[in-house]
């Protein structure tokens, strides 16, 4: 990640504000995912959203985008 981090840095002296920000966005990731996709699992359960698989569905499918996502980014030379 800090590879695409410091090339997307349009000069080197905003290289350290690109990588705050890129730190920030996963640090707010990892603090709200978990909550977010418990609470997602555990509302198709309670109201029996596709049987209860509506939860992981919804996760599987922000993988496969992400996948997706990932794969439009540019190779490292």
């Amino acid at each position: 990640m800090y590879i695409f981090l410091s090339q997307a840095a349009p000069t080197k002296s905003s290289l350290g504000k690109t990588y705050g920000l890129g730190q920030t966005v996963a640090a707010l990731s990892a603090a709200i995912g978990p909550a977010v996709s418990t609470s997602l699992v555990a509302l198709s359960l309670q109201h029996n959203l596709l049987g209860g698989t509506l939860g992981y569905l919804l996760l599987a499918g922000m993988g496969v985008v992400a996948m997706g996502l990932a794969s439009l980014l540019p190779a490292v030379k």
